[in-house]
């Protein structure tokens, strides 16, 4: 968007998410440096992955924007729906997916582990694009 700070920066999408999500989990951390931390998660590296059925995800293919004369589907508009009975219905699936993952790969006994170095690697300080606020910026 004009003058927003991410102009002209291009988003990535990285080739492999649960290496780069293995590679975070395992960065060393200050203040996590628990060596059965680290035979945890070699232990996770070293499993066969599990098998994951995803929920079905329907495409609506009637859904096409008209921008500047060209066309672009949209086929997950419907997503954008946050209170509608599909949306909710999908996420639940999502999360029974993400469950069903943790089970697997991580255990009841693990998942609080995993829940707090989560919330310490996304717990950093975070700033935004600087505006106006009157005569200040």
């Amino acid at each position: 968007a004009p003058g927003s700070c991410f102009q002209g920066v291009m988003p990535v999408k990285p080739r492999n998410t649960m290496s780069k999500l293995g590679a975070l989990l395992s960065a060393d951390l200050p203040g996590l440096d628990d060596p059965s931390w680290a035979a945890f998660m070699q232990a996770m590296r070293d499993r066969e992955p599990p098998y994951l059925a995803y929920p079905h995800v329907r495409r609506d293919e009637s859904v096409v924007e008209d921008i500047h004369g060209r066309k672009i589907p949209d086929p997950y508009r419907w997503l954008e729906d946050e209170h509608s009975p599909q949306t909710k219905a999908f996420v639940d699936g999502q999360n029974r997916l993400f469950e069903s993952w943790m089970d697997q790969t991580v255990g009841e006994q693990k998942r609080d582990e995993v829940r707090a170095r989560l919330r310490t690697m996304y717990n950093y300080e975070k700033w935004g694009c600087p505006s106006r606020h009157g005569d200040k910026w």
